[in-house]
């Protein structure tokens, strides 16, 4: 069984820092440095116990900010402007049109990704034209967790069904449930979740849940 505290985390990152800096030392002795675009990132936030994400609300196998909410660095000598920050709402599925891009290779045509190519953010910091994700999570005999982020708005539905609107561009800390206040809001931003929950798990069978959940 894994050991989970502060003392194995802070060995953890700093193994990691080491080598990460093992890798950068590595392409700068090769020259490789203004031909590589490097990315670093986590795909979730930190567990209880071990992670602090304040301040935002919740840890790891949750859809509220302190879940799902992680730095994105993006490191190209000559290419990426040093110390630029943006507040852009990104994803790991980005990656993929974004290497596809660096690579001079081409999608198939008609071929519809959920990624968005984030080079023009790197370089000079452009507005995505996205501006709405979903999630979707369900961890093993548990319900499945929504959430919809648009427009600086999130709609979430905890593990406990529990339906929650956030003006997140100004409550990042989701303390402030709007649910009640705006249901129409609410109602829109659901129909859309629906929407694409149908398009995405078209014709797979159910998944195995607790009694009442498809």
């Amino acid at each position: 069984m894994a050991i989970r505290n502060r003392t194995v985390y802070r060995k953890m990152v700093e193994s990691l820092d080491e080598h990460v800096g093992r890798i950068l030392a590595h392409l700068k002795r090769r020259g490789l440095e203004e031909s590589t675009a490097v990315f670093f990132m986590s795909d979730n936030g930190g567990v209880p116990g071990v992670g602090r994400n304040a301040p935002f609300r919740g840890f790891k196998g949750s859809l509220f900010e302190g879940g799902i909410r992680a730095p994105l660095l993006a490191r190209w000598k000559g290419q990426f402007p040093a110390g630029v920050k943006t507040g852009e709402m990104v994803a790991g599925m980005d990656l993929f049109p974004t290497c596809v891009s660096l690579a001079g290779a081409r999608l198939p045509s008609g071929h519809k990704l959920d990624g968005v190519n984030l080079l023009d953010v790197c370089r000079r910091g452009e507005k995505l034209k996205r501006d709405t994700l979903f999630f979707h999570y369900q961890a093993p005999k548990e319900l499945a967790q929504h959430a919809m982020m648009s427009q600086g708005w999130k709609y979430l539905s905890d593990l406990k069904g529990n339906q929650y609107l956030f003006h997140l561009s100004e409550d990042q800390s989701e303390s402030n449930n709007l649910a009640a206040k705006q249901p129409d809001r609410l109602a829109r931003m659901k129909r859309d979740y629906e929407v694409w929950r149908k398009e995405v798990f078209a014709g797979q069978p159910p998944k195995p849940g607790p009694p009442g959940e498809s």
